[in-house]
C-alpha cells in the first residue's frame, strides 16, 4: 500500500507541476512513504492540499495495478521516457526492482 501511494504521489505532482519536475526516488518505510523530488522552487505548506486533492481524484479512477520484477536496465529506460533523471540513477545501481503500480 505504501509503495502504491509513493508512486500515486509522483504522478500528481507530475499532473500538477509539469515534467520539469524532475523525480528521484519514492521508498515505502516504516512508518509511512516519501518522494524526492527536484523542482525550479520548493514545495510550500500551501502546496500540500492541491497534491492531496491531486491523488484524491487519481484514486477515483481506479486504474490497473500490477506487480512486476523490473531488472535496473528497464527501470533506467521507463524512468528516462518520464523525465525522471534522479531516478535513473538510483536505479542503475540495483539489480532489480519491484513496482507496484502505474508510472505517471
Amino acid at each position: 500500500m505504501r509503495h502504491t501511494a509513493a508512486h500515486l504521489l509522483a504522478h500528481a505532482v507530475v499532473d500538477l507541476y509539469g515534467p520539469e519536475v524532475k523525480l528521484a526516488i519514492g521508498p515505502a518505510i516504516d512508518n509511512g512513504f516519501y518522494y524526492d523530488f527536484l523542482k525550479s522552487t520548493p514545495f510550500v505548506p500551501e502546496d500540500l492540499p492541491r497534491i492531496e486533492e491531486r491523488m484524491r481524484e487519481l484514486i477515483t479512477q481506479c486504474m490497473p495495478l500490477a506487480a512486476t520484477r523490473r531488472t535496473a536496465p528497464l527501470v533506467v529506460e521507463t524512468a528516462s521516457r518520464a523525465h525522471a533523471a534522479l531516478e535513473t540513477d538510483a536505479a542503475a545501481d540495483q539489480p532489480a526492482l519491484q513496482d507496484a503500480s502505474p508510472r505517471p
